[in-house]
């Protein structure tokens, strides 16, 4: 059964566009490493630039904890932690459809 991840971030006042860029660069960085992941996608808040969401789709729980375990997890968080107000919220969801 596929998983997915929906993590929210908040950016540190006026660090939207940055936050931004570091999420897009770790979202490029796991779709040529993950064959596992089957979606990487980035959503931003229409109302607030600030407000940044990450959407994954893992072929599986198996694939989805080879992401959680990979080496590289924190330098991608280290990446993105610099722009972002607080820890972000996420949850992990089965894919119904």
């Amino acid at each position: 059964m596929q998983v997915g991840v929906i993590a929210s971030f908040t950016a540190l006042p006026g660090k939207g566009p940055a936050l931004l860029q570091a999420l897009r660069d770790n979202v490029a960085f796991v779709r040529e490493r993950e064959p596992g992941c089957l979606r990487c996608d980035i959503l931003v808040a229409t109302d607030d630039a600030d407000k940044i969401s990450l959407v994954e789709i893992y072929e599986s729980r198996a694939a989805y904890d080879l992401h959680r375990a990979a080496p590289y997890g924190g330098e991608l968080l280290a990446h993105v932690q610099p722009h972002m107000d607080g820890w972000p919220s996420a949850g992990l969801f089965n894919v119904d459809g």
